[in-house]
């Protein structure tokens, strides 16, 4: 007799099948269609979650598309006090001095009852340390350094501005807004590099991301401008847009997580620090191995790092490594309710600001300290930054509250 060829088989994912085989070769025709329902089973999954991502990632860029938009549509300080040159004698030292800036986390709340009242810190507080960091810096350089010319400021931000989406923070934030709290942090540095270009003919302003400000749920590393402190930054950079037109202002926001910037040939890199390895809580370890390995890297490209600065670790400290110098930045605020009570932290607030010799290098470091007299003493005072961004959109006034060093206020 002739056989009947076998019938085809119609595979439909996630119904039950019913064979009926013959003792020639149909074990093996179940074994294939088990291996392909299988393969559509996986196939299905992976499809799901590149829809997903592929809708994460379309809504992140239309937010950030719509906020770009928004941003530039931002009217800059319409003036600024141009810089006039100090007569300066012969024999004068010629340098650059460099700030650093970051873990400013300026948006977030700090309650002196939950951190046995080691600290307060909320937005208000965040403007008053800003205000002693430009004062500092200027009295600084300017009153006490009389022998020296300060060709230019750089100002190293190192990320951390604001606290974020990630775990709850928004929720105990200045605005209770992530776009709000990084446009009113943005306003802040900006009315910081507006003061300071009174004192210094060109600022350079660099920025990295750090850690907190991201938007996805583990560190990102395509996606660093995916992160509020890009937000920050490019609020700050808009709202400086007529001292950049000017020339007396560079802003420079990269798309990476670090970046390397030259001062008279000595090779500064910027990077937040959050990648750094610790080992018991200790990331002395981890900096070690990571700048070594930089340092290798620098040398096959010819450049050879000097100079490494770090946030994230809230605690101010110089490291000596091979060809320089690991520099770890302080944070604004002295600990808070994780720092306390997850890891005993709490290291006075300090910011650094450095000078850079042409010839030398780094040659001096001052730590700025960032709080003065007590908690109580400090709540009293009043900035002479104040950020009324959104209270003059929303009552369609459009003055920017400023006020000078001396209290006097100004419009702009």
């Amino acid at each position: 007799m002739r056989k009947s060829a076998p019938k085809k088989l119609k595979l439909t994912p996630g119904k039950k099948m019913r064979l009926n085989v013959d003792s020639n070769g149909g074990a093996q025709e179940v074994d294939e269609t088990k291996s392909l329902l299988g393969d559509i089973g996986r196939l299905e999954d992976e499809n799901r979650k590149l829809r997903s991502e592929l809708k994460s990632t379309r809504r992140g860029s239309t937010l950030f598309s719509l906020l770009s938009d928004t941003i530039h549509n931002q009217p800059p300080f319409s003036t600024f006090t141009p810089y006039s040159s100090i007569i300066q004698k012969k024999g004068k030292v010629k340098e650059s001095a460099m700030l650093v800036l970051s873990d400013s986390h300026g948006d977030q709340e700090i309650l002196g009852k939950r951190v046995q009242n080691l600290e307060e810190y909320n937005f208000d507080i965040a403007c008053l340390r800003a205000e002693r960091i430009v004062d500092t810096t200027v009295s600084h350089l300017i009153d006490n350094m009389k022998n020296y010319k300060f060709e230019r400021l750089y100002i190293a931000g190192l990320g951390d501005y604001v606290n974020g989406d990630i775990h709850n923070a928004t929720e105990h934030s200045k605005w209770r807004n992530s776009l709000k709290n990084s446009m009113g942090m943005g306003e802040l540095i900006a009315m910081m590099i507006t003061d300071l270009s009174r004192y210094f003919p060109e600022i350079v302003f660099c920025s990295v991301s750090g850690n907190h400000g991201r938007r996805s749920f583990k560190k990102d590393y395509r996606g660093a401008q995916n992160n509020w402190d890009y937000l920050v930054a490019m609020h700050a950079a808009t709202r400086l847009r007529n001292l950049v037109e000017s020339g007396r202002c560079k802003i420079v926001v990269p798309d990476s997580w670090s970046m390397g910037l030259s001062v008279y040939d000595w090779n500064f890199v910027l990077n937040h620090g959050d990648d750094v390895r610790s080992w018991n809580s200790i990331p002395h370890y981890g900096i070690e191995r990571k700048t070594r390995r930089l340092g290798a890297i620098g040398a096959v490209q010819g450049t050879t790092p000097n100079y490494f600065l770090y946030g994230h670790f809230h605690t101010a400290s110089t490291t000596q490594h091979t060809t320089g110098e690991v520099i770890l930045n302080g944070s604004w605020a002295a600990t808070d309710e994780y720092a306390l009570n997850s890891l005993g932290a709490y290291s006075e607030p300090f910011q650094w600001l450095l000078g850079v010799h042409p010839n030398y290098g780094v040659t001096w470091r001052m730590p700025i300290k960032l709080r003065k007299g007590t908690l109580a003493e400090e709540a009293k005072k009043k900035s002479r930054y104040a950020i009324t961004l959104f209270e003059d959109h929303e009552q369609a006034e459009g003055d920017i509250v400023f006020r000078e060093r001396n209290d006097k206020k100004i419009y702009l």
